[in-house]
């Protein structure tokens, strides 16, 4: 072998390595769409009177759009309640909550009556199956009902919402307002009346998917065996409250009259979603809205054909503007009241309302709000308006 081969080692450990080969960094992982939403997209912290004084009550549904192309699980959603950049408390929903919770979005995407009924007539294809938390390819589910439940010193000024799945986290910022009425109303009816459902966390008005309807009202009347109706409970003369006198809760010009409805007979016998999305308007029943300004208008439903009242008519608090019926989608006879920032009944946005000049009743005690404060109505209690015999000014009372 040559000598000089004994040089090579020695000449290749003297030079310098090649520099590596330029590599191309992975690109970055793509976001995860899931979007979320909420309803309604700003919260009106309604006033909720209790036995304990008057609270602010939230409700809000939950929506979420899984805009991937494999499915997603959720592993849970974390409500954190905020002020001026502090968390106030947080809420965490876990694997068992949203098992209970998830539902179908179909029921909650709906913003009016005719689209919800229509939803009925699909009800088995938009049921989930129980225990499920996984959101399909392209689909979506709800978190409906969320609640909460505060003084009004300490609400939040916004919710923050976080879903974490299986893939990374979704955000969504919900603000809080305290709606501020311009209208001072009284009640919209006269007598002692029985508040049969307000819109608290768990009463339908509260959990409806209709806009209008989330402060909404329904008014009847009990007698001495604390029943609605005295006689045959399918005859609607047989109830307290049917023909009693509607009045204008305040002054205003009448905006919207739909009238010529016929009364369900028997009582209980509702028209069928298949007759009301013919004739959407006839839900609910004969109506009339008043508007008292541009923002806010009050509806009164379900009222007796025969409206006395036309367009255009200008009224005065407590002129009458119908009587109590049953007519649309109604049960049994009651007046059904809310206050509305639009003319139409069904898909303007519903407000949280206050009255004043009347009377509660919380057993023996009563509780008078006189003309120059306002209170919410109290659901499940009966109410006067006016001041009552013996009722003590609702300043006086300590809860």
């Amino acid at each position: 072998m040559k000598w000089y081969l004994f040089l090579v080692p020695l000449l290749l450990a003297g030079c310098p390595a090649p520099p590596p080969r330029p590599t191309t960094p992975p690109p970055p992982p793509r976001p995860v769409d899931l979007q979320l939403e909420a309803i309604p997209r700003e919260l009106y912290a309604s006033p909720v009177f209790t036995f304990r004084g008057e609270y602010a009550h939230l409700l809000f549904h939950l929506n979420m759009h899984n805009r991937e192309d494999r499915p997603l699980t959720v592993r849970r959603v974390v409500l954190r309640f905020r002020r001026a950049g502090e968390t106030l408390r947080t809420v965490t929903l876990g694997p068992g909550a949203l098992k209970q919770g998830l539902r179908a979005v179909p029921w909650i995407v709906m913003r009016d009556r005719q689209s919800i009924a229509a939803a009925h007539r699909w009800q088995g294809k938009l049921r989930r199956p129980k225990g499920d938390t996984v959101i399909p390819a392209q689909g979506a589910v709800s978190l409906p009902n969320q609640f909460s439940m505060a003084r009004f010193a300490a609400l939040p000024s916004s919710i923050r919402v976080e879903v974490v799945h299986d893939a990374g986290r979704a955000t969504l910022e919900l603000p809080v307002r305290t709606y501020k009425q311009q209208t001072r109303l009284r009640l919209p009816v006269g007598g002692t009346w029985w508040v049969m459902a307000g819109h608290r966390f768990d009463e339908y008005h509260g959990q409806a998917f209709i806009n209008s309807q989330n402060f909404a009202h329904d008014l009847g009347r009990l007698g001495g065996n604390l029943s609605t109706y005295q006689g045959d409970p399918r005859v609607n003369g047989s109830y307290r409250c049917h023909g009693q006198p509607v009045v204008a809760a305040a002054d205003g010009e009448v905006v919207e009259v739909h009238d010529g409805v016929r009364e369900n007979t028997p009582v209980g016998l509702r028209p069928t979603w298949r007759q009301l999305l013919r004739q959407p308007r006839n839900i609910g029943g004969n109506f009339v809205v008043l508007r008292h300004t541009p923002g806010e208008h009050t509806a009164y439903m379900h009222l007796r054909p025969g409206v006395p009242v036309k367009v255009g008519a200008r009224v005065r608090a407590g002129d009458v503007l119908g009587a109590c019926g049953n007519s649309g989608n109604s049960g049994e006879p009651h007046l059904h009241f809310q206050l509305q920032d639009g003319p139409n009944p069904m898909r303007a946005r519903g407000l949280p309302a206050r009255f004043s000049d009347f009377t509660v009743h919380l057993g023996r005690l009563r509780l008078y709000v006189p003309p120059g404060r306002s209170a919410p109505m109290p659901t499940w209690l009966m109410i006067t308006a006016g001041k009552a015999v013996g009722a003590m000014d609702i300043s006086r009372w300590r809860p």
